[in-house]
């Protein structure tokens, strides 16, 4: 399968001298994680939602600072021809969530994003499950089942509901996570990520001033760590989530990413 098959055609372009915020209201005004970032007679860049939360973990201001300080110039691309696979594998390796599709006469066919690629791989391979792990399969066979808890994060960076938007982009962006957990009096109140912060950026909501409780999700679904990857990958593309809360007995036990549980 080529990935021309599956790439995003309505590419949403922005000049590199456009603010943060701006960029911020394109990416929610089309519900994607990018935009290409185009200048005459220059190879094409990106800004992506992990480029405005390391923007906001240093403190830059939406209004005024320019996405060119922030973006990826003359981003790595891929031809559309380039098999699924081939691309997935180059994808998670090198830690890649959107990449731009260049025709051989270098103009822009389309972004290809992880989430869209990885729901066709798995389609092709047969490897989505549903369920959970069940213990009637025998323990030999459930031993060789990749399953949640082999995957999460256990060290999970949890923030209060007064934590600033701010300083929850600068946890983010220390321990290289797209996901912050919100407790309240010792509970999970909510979830906040890149695309959280981007939507609130698009809104016009100040970092250093607006809390998380304010943009987070609130009540999450959760995961537990006995569910199977394949299954919770389904889950997690069928609802568009790209992180999920692990609990195990009403505690919080971790965190888990789609991309771990694709590598993992």
């Amino acid at each position: 399968m080529e990935i021309a098959t599956l790439i995003n055609r309505s590419v949403v372009g922005l000049e590199p001298s456009r603010s943060l915020r701006r960029a911020a209201e394109r990416m929610a005004e089309h519900g994607v994680g990018s935009v290409v970032v185009a200048s005459e007679g220059q190879a094409p860049g990106i800004f992506t939602e992990r480029d405005l939360l390391f923007a906001l973990a240093g403190g830059a201001d939406p209004n005024t600072s320019s996405i060119e300080s922030y973006m990826t110039k003359k981003a790595f691309t891929l031809a559309p021809s380039v098999d699924a696979m081939q691309a997935a594998t180059r994808m998670l390796g090198e830690g890649f969530r959107h990449l731009i599709v260049v025709n051989d006469d270098h103009t822009v066919a389309g972004v290809l994003s992880i989430r869209d690629l990885l729901r066709a791989v798995l389609e092709q391979i047969g490897e989505q499950t549903s369920g959970e792990g069940s213990n009637d399969e025998g323990a030999e066979k459930s031993s060789r089942v990749k399953r949640v808890g082999d995957c999460m994060i256990p060290d999970v960076i949890s923030l209060s509901l007064k934590t600033n938007l701010d300083k929850a982009a600068q946890s983010m962006m220390e321990r290289r996570v797209g996901a912050a957990i919100v407790m309240d009096d010792g509970r999970v109140a909510g979830i906040v990520t890149e695309r959280d912060l981007m939507r609130a950026v698009a809104n016009g909501l100040v970092p250093w001033t607006t809390p998380v409780g304010e943009c987070m999700t609130r009540k999450p679904r959760t995961i537990t760590p006995f569910t199977t990857a394949g299954a919770a990958l389904s889950l997690m593309m069928a609802h568009g989530f790209r992180h999920l809360p692990v609990m195990e007995d009403g505690k919080l036990v971790g965190i888990v990413s789609m991309r771990a549980l694709a590598t993992g």
